[in-house]
């Protein structure tokens, strides 16, 4: 391990295993903290168009509070991400039923997923950490052993590349985000009302009031859903009936390295690239129900998940296959690009 990798304790689990936090750092000063505890991105400092430097997520600086918590900040979400309706999918003929932990629905993988396991850290060099985890088979119900691998990338072009990688011994499902809430004021600093979006999506999921999607696609066009040009997320967030916690569909996925989407606040720009057909905008309006559990409140943060649709694996008009077979190798990728520009 050479003299610029390092890594520092973050904190004690209840079982007495020590997570640890990696420091991620370019040539222009912008820095990337990434801790084993859940393969959780903590902090992400970038610049503004002046070179001012702020961390744009959520996050804390100790364990204890992501224990106390269990919000998701930052984190790597697995097996599956988002809502599997009733908790029960078929692979190969057989059903299998995973535990409830969202009304009617499995989320995020269960009550003990990806974000609340020990991953193990390998830091190769200053700007790169590899997350390492087996999850066994039956593991939150899910059927293989999993070997699963998350790499962070802190690039000197500003920009964070998450690589999500994963094999299994028997037929399975996997659904891998990362779970950051984007803040381009900083984190704490206001809400992200202000923030400017753009998303390549002509469609979106519509979903029931479990949040469980009705199975059909839904044009933006005409609704407040069309971020196909520049909005403020405040503008229409009104219009959603209760905020946006939506999956939109990207329109062309032929090219992973074509701009899926663009936000803007703050002297800060972040540009989306990513090689999965969907990214689930979710903006905390709902934080104030976290009471004294979070010192974060509604709307100071919003997600920008790329993953395969909700509940994909029982939605059979649904593109994309969330199915990996022994053999096969489950590789997605995501780009978060925060190089500034001279006018933002």
């Amino acid at each position: 391990m050479s003299a610029d990798v390092s890594s520092q304790a973050f904190g004690t689990l209840p079982d007495g295993r020590e997570a640890e936090l990696y420091i991620l750092k370019n040539k222009n000063g912008a820095q990337a903290k990434v801790t084993t505890y859940g393969a959780t991105l903590t902090e992400l400092w970038v610049p503004d168009q002046s070179g001012k430097l702020a961390n744009i997520i959520i996050g804390f600086d100790n364990l204890k509070d992501y224990l106390d918590c269990k919000c998701y900040y930052g984190a790597t979400i697995g097996r599956y991400a988002n809502r599997i309706a009733s908790g029960a999918f078929r692979v190969d003929g057989i059903k299998y039923q995973l535990p409830i932990n969202d009304k009617t629905c499995t989320l995020h993988g269960g009550i003990v997923g990806f974000d609340k396991v020990l991953w193990v850290g390998n830091q190769s060099d200053a700007q790169t950490v590899v997350c390492t985890y087996v999850s066994q088979h039956m593991e939150e119900g899910f059927p293989g052993n999993l070997a699963v691998e998350v790499t962070y990338k802190l690039t000197d072009d500003n920009k964070l590349e998450i690589h999500f990688h994963a094999t299994t011994d028997r037929p399975t499902i996997i659904n891998m985000t990362n779970h950051a809430y984007f803040n381009l004021n900083g984190m704490g600093v206001g809400t992200i009302l202000d923030h400017e979006l753009m998303i390549d999506a002509d469609h979106y999921v519509p979903v029931d009031a479990a949040l469980i999607p009705t199975g059909k696609l839904a044009e933006v066009v005409g609704t407040p859903f069309d971020f196909r040009k520049f909005h403020t997320i405040g503008e229409r967030v009104k219009d959603t009936g209760g905020g946006y916690d939506h999956t939109f569909c990207f329109r062309d996925m032929s090219n992973p390295n074509a701009l899926k989407a663009e936000v803007r606040a703050s002297g800060r720009r972040l540009r989306l690239y990513a090689t999965q057909p969907g990214l689930q905008i979710f903006t905390s309006q709902s934080f104030h129900e976290l009471g004294d559990k979070s010192p974060y409140y509604d709307y100071s943060g919003f997600t920008l998940e790329t993953q395969h649709y909700p509940d994909s694996i029982n939605q059979t008009n649904f593109p994309g296959d969330t199915i990996l077979m022994p053999g096969d190798e489950y590789s997605e990728r995501l780009i978060l690009d925060f190089s500034p520009e001279d006018k933002v």
